[in-house]
């Protein structure tokens, strides 16, 4: 199952789309998590993420119970890392 999401904030008269999304967007490119990789109960949290929350924009982030929502979030404030893909704040890399 491929996700992907991308949200575009409204931007001020003088700023391109570009300027407003570098400033301190979170990206994640696409990130996945296993819980319990090399397990035999290995689950599949996150499969292949692609997110981009431009400086300034509020989201809100909904689904079924064991969706991969708090998942979702461990990983934007570093708390768990992904176990493949990259998270971006601005342009640096985060969670190396």
């Amino acid at each position: 199952m491929h996700w992907a999401m991308e949200i575009v904030a409204g931007m001020a008269a003088n700023e391109s789309t570009r300027e407003r999304i570098e400033k301190m967007s979170i990206i994640l490119d696409h990130v996945n998590y296993v819980y319990g990789a090399d397990t035999p109960l290995a689950v599949h949290a996150l499969n292949d993420v692609c997110l981009k929350i431009p400086d300034g924009q509020f989201i809100g982030i909904i689904g079924h119970t064991g969706s991969g929502k708090s998942t979702l979030m461990q990983h934007m404030n570093g708390l768990i890392r992904a176990t493949d893909g990259h998270i971006y704040l601005s342009t640096t890399r985060i969670m190396i």
